[in-house]
């Protein structure tokens, strides 16, 4: 069970839903919203700041980027990826 959970929405079945995010399974597309995610993501798009401190002890947020020359629509192979 997550130490934090909290609601994202995902793209499941063409349609946009609000979930828990312990709810998420490998290959959901979600958008995340600000503040804190508990999710192992590939983005699509955007530059988040992320605070990876408890995973890899890493004292300063780190700015993510997203798949090269993943569009947004992309569906990404999760064993390539």
């Amino acid at each position: 069970m997550a130490r934090h959970e909290c609601t994202v929405q995902v793209c499941r079945q063409g349609a946009w839903t609000p979930i828990p995010s312990a709810g998420l399974v490998p290959g959901d597309l979600v958008q995340l919203p600000l503040g804190l995610v508990p999710c192992d993501v590939a983005l699509l798009t955007g530059r988040p700041l992320v605070d990876e401190a408890s995973l890899t002890g890493e004292s300063l947020p780190v700015t993510k980027t997203p798949v090269p020359g993943a569009p947004a629509s992309a569906v990404l192979d999760v064993a390539a990826h």
